[in-house]
């Protein structure tokens, strides 16, 4: 593939909705999420133990943990599933620039996102990191702000090219 070449795209509200469900999935194996846990969990077991004593907590610690365990995983789950949808259509139904068109221009040292609320110019090494799932790529400027190209309006032959861009380049996935 050569450079540059350009893909032009409308955001869909499926578009946000899997952005989120990646980046929130790569958030929660991130070091701080899981001293969140062991804070709750760990808290958790303190409450108890001040409550009933150890005696009466060593009987019931395998309950306890697997209680805690099961709605952590339901709450994510939940989250997961349900509010972030919810959330991300919000989201895009209240951003009206999400729904302008928008033209990518990937170059080997470059990415340029144009649409008509202005312009961006970024070369690579400028993101933060980068991340990827079946239906986009997603480049980081920061840990929790992100373009997205939607691989929907990319040849196989693109979807290379923009991967080895950034491989180039260095960066680090999310």
């Amino acid at each position: 593939m050569s450079y540059p070449f350009t893909v032009t795209y409308t955001f869909e509200e499926r578009d946000l909705i899997d952005a989120g469900r990646t980046h929130s999935f790569a958030m929660l194996r991130r070091w701080p999420f899981l001293v969140y846990i062991a804070v709750i969990v760990f808290g958790a077991l303190a409450f108890i133990i001040a409550i009933e004593g150890m005696d009466n907590v060593l009987d019931g610690i395998i309950p306890f943990l697997i209680g805690i365990v099961g709605a952590l995983v339901a709450l994510i789950l939940i989250g997961r599933f349900v509010v972030l949808p919810i959330f991300e259509r919000r989201q895009f139904k209240q951003n009206v620039a999400m729904q302008d068109e928008q033209t990518a221009t990937i170059e080997e040292e470059r990415f340029m996102l144009e649409s008509p609320r202005g312009t961006s110019v970024y070369r690579w090494e400028e993101f933060h990191r980068w991340n990827e799932n079946k239906v986009q790529f997603m480049l980081y400027l920061t840990s929790r702000m992100y373009f997205m190209v939607p691989k929907r309006v990319l040849s196989a032959e693109q979807e290379g090219a923009i991967r080895n861009a950034i491989e180039r380049s260095g960066l680090k996935r999310f």
